[in-house]
């Protein structure tokens, strides 16, 4: 049984840690299909293993043909189930002519987030984590894997072959 009351704090008290790792990664411009950006990339990818790392996890970053994942976990019993979060740090260029500020200046208007990744995808990766820290904490008998792509998302080839020999 959930506990809404105790649920409720954790997101209060989380709300601006959340909110300040979240502006941190909207502020990267980790745009894979630019191959300037590859810089950004790997900035993001460092930056995601040190999240995790910070969050209790064991996180490492791993090479790959093409941009690298971050794969981690938060372990909690070599018998109990693993669930498995995946998010991208990837994201599309933002040329679209309707954005109304700079798309990686994070912008927070009551709880709304603006900024390219916000809510695809680093926005719903940080949420993931956070509920899953949550859970461990809660004593829920599961542990969690978790696997951030860098480039082109699931799409990307590198990836592919990296869940397909896990």
């Amino acid at each position: 049984m959930i506990d809404r009351a105790r649920l409720e704090r954790y997101v209060t008290d989380s709300r601006r840690r959340f909110e300040d790792l979240l502006g941190q990664m909207v502020e990267i411009p980790s745009i894979s299909m630019d191959p300037a950006k590859a810089p950004d990339i790997r900035r993001m990818a460092e930056f995601a293993r040190q999240v995790l790392t910070d969050m209790g996890a064991d996180a490492q970053i791993v090479e790959t043909g093409g941009y690298p994942i971050v794969s981690g976990g938060l372990m909690t019993g070599v018998h109990h189930p693993t669930v498995t979060i995946y998010n991208h740090m990837d994201v599309q260029p933002a040329q679209e002519p309707e954005w109304t500020q700079a798309p990686f200046a994070f912008k927070n208007e009551n709880g709304m987030y603006h900024g390219r990744g916000a809510t695809d995808d680093k926005g719903p990766a940080l949420s993931a984590l956070f509920g899953a820290k949550y859970a461990i904490e809660q004593g829920v008998p599961d542990q969690h894997s978790v696997s951030l792509g860098t480039g082109r998302g699931n799409r990307e080839p590198a990836f592919c072959r990296r869940t397909e020999e896990s």
